[in-house]
């Protein structure tokens, strides 16, 4: 994924793949970037320094809803609160104590966390469990509700009514498990849904 940031009042576009971790401070958001990235890409030579840069633009907010589905997940922190942490960058885990433990990214680059290991290992796997496709055939009852066998992971699905692509906007994530499509349906039209759960 792309990030659109202003960093020292300049628009610059970064690869997600490229930042380890990111944070809130004084209200702005906080990226620290792979030094790897820096030597191989040209466009991040804003980052020559091993420091934090400040983004004042998105948010941090903004930053974790952006990255929620790429991998990225958040932990606690003692000081910093939440630290957004980039799974694909994540080297090896160490046991501070029984409640916390160290994220190490490269030689110089670690994040302390207050979670215990066997909590952090467990959020981590959970994250990036492999996940099944599933191709859904439905009659439809004139509702427009589509009820799938499976509670599918949000925003992976792809909608055909009459063989046709539906329209993101046309359908809203009603429930777990539940999707409604908002233009006219008959009872007897033909209804496909693809997804991943």
């Amino acid at each position: 994924m792309i990030l659109d940031a202003t960093i020292a009042g300049t628009q610059v576009y970064i690869d997600t793949n490229d930042i380890l971790y990111a944070y809130e401070s004084s209200g702005n958001l906080q990226l620290v970037i792979a030094s790897d990235a820096v030597q191989s890409n040209p466009n991040l030579e804003l980052y020559t320094n091993a420091s934090p840069n400040e983004a004042t633009a998105p948010s941090y907010a903004d930053f974790v809803t952006a990255t929620a589905n790429h991998r990225f997940i958040e932990v606690s922190h003692a000081t910093l609160t939440n630290v957004c942490v980039n799974l694909n960058r994540i080297a090896r885990l160490a046991a501070i104590d029984s409640s916390n433990t160290t994220i190490l990214f490269d030689k110089y680059n670690v994040v302390k966390s207050d979670t215990a290991l066997s909590s952090l290992r467990a959020n981590i796997n959970s994250e990036i469990a492999i996940y099944r496709d599933a191709d859904v055939d439905i009659v439809s009852d004139g509702t427009g509700v589509v009820t799938l066998p499976n509670d599918y992971i949000s925003g992976s699905w792809k909608v055909f009514l009459r063989g046709a692509l539906v329209q993101r906007s046309s359908v809203t994530e009603t429930a777990a498990n539940e999707l409604t499509i908002s233009v006219s349906t008959r009872v007897g039209d033909f209804i496909n849904v693809t997804y991943k759960y």
